[in-house]
């Protein structure tokens, strides 16, 4: 008989759907009607908003942006040739300084196979602290070193399981020249990560990942604009992930995996709801994961007492 754990776990996606109605709903609903219906200055040119709205945060790939953000909730639904896991990732981000940040996150999952008993528990804890480079509002590179620590429970070993170092970087159209004829295509966002990991515990190997990420961002498109889209759509941004991994030595080590992740967000200042189907390209990735259906939650702490606080 089906518990109440995995019933909750089994319609989380769903739920985040919901949420993203609710939300462009409520804006949609409070939303001020007049539009602006002067022709669009495809140019960063003086207007009632001087400083430009956030990137997206990507759903796989590592964001560089720091932030005071909360995760409580991020359901995923994976299904693999054995069976299927149902579970939802949870975390912390705080700033420490305008540009370092540590951030905190872990997972429960239940892992249904197709035949034996079923496994439930949290997944590792994850810790990773971004060091910005270059921070400016179209430009930010960072480096992220990374542990991840088992807990012993699904199966893996207590104790530190990986530890790695990650580059990360975003930029967006504002930052190439103004004279470029770019269009509306200046509304597009670019994020990358490449790292390196060492596997520790429940085997072993040198892993590499690389996921670029694209997406076009209509909050961005309406403050180069000075216009403003329906208000159903404003808030939105649709994305297509490309998510490469590769363990390639050790008693871990195989083909390389590779996977797309299309989906669509929705940001505002003070919360970011993401969902994304995660599908395989290659043979190997398709042998390890079939299809995942995947989303994020993520609040603002900046409106929250002492929040905002940086000690450095």
């Amino acid at each position: 008989m089906e518990s109440y754990v995995d019933k909750a776990l089994r319609w989380g996606p769903t739920a985040i759907w919901l949420m993203i109605f609710l939300l462009m709903y409520t804006h949609a609903v409070h939303a001020d009607p007049t539009l602006d219906l002067e022709p669009p200055a495809l140019t960063n040119v003086s207007g009632p908003r001087d400083v430009a709205p956030g990137m997206m945060a990507p759903l796989v790939a590592i964001d560089v942006n720091p932030g005071n953000s909360i995760t409580p909730f991020a359901p995923h639904s994976v299904r693999v040739p054995n069976g299927r896991t149902l579970g939802f990732g949870f975390g912390i981000d705080k700033m420490l300084s305008p540009n370092w940040d540590i951030e905190v996150d872990s997972a429960f999952d239940s892992y249904a196979p197709h035949q034996g008993a079923r496994q439930s528990g949290f997944d590792t804890i994850d810790v990773l602290s971004r060091m910005l480079f270059i921070n400016q509002s179209d430009v930010q590179a960072a480096v992220a070193p990374m542990l991840s620590f088992g807990v012993g429970s699904m199966g893996s070993p207590p104790g530190l399981s990986n530890a790695g170092l990650a580059l990360l970087g975003s930029v967006r159209g504002g930052a190439l020249p103004e004279d470029w004829d770019l269009g509306y295509w200046r509304a597009l966002e670019v994020h990358s990560d490449i790292g390196y990991s060492r596997i520790l515990s429940a085997g072993s190997g040198d892993e590499f990942f690389f996921d670029p990420v694209i997406d076009y961002s209509l909050p961005y498109m309406q403050y180069l604009t000075r216009t403003q889209p329906p208000s159903a759509i404003r808030n939105l941004c649709v994305f297509a992930e490309l998510n490469f991994d590769a363990v390639v030595t050790g008693s871990s080590a195989g083909a390389a995996t590779l996977y797309t992740t299309p989906g669509i967000s929705y940001v505002s200042d003070a919360y970011q709801v993401s969902t994304g189907v995660q599908l395989p390209l290659n043979h190997a990735a398709e042998h390890a994961q079939q299809i995942a259906l995947l989303g994020e939650v993520q609040w603002s702490l900046d409106s929250l007492p002492l929040g905002a606080w940086m000690p450095f």
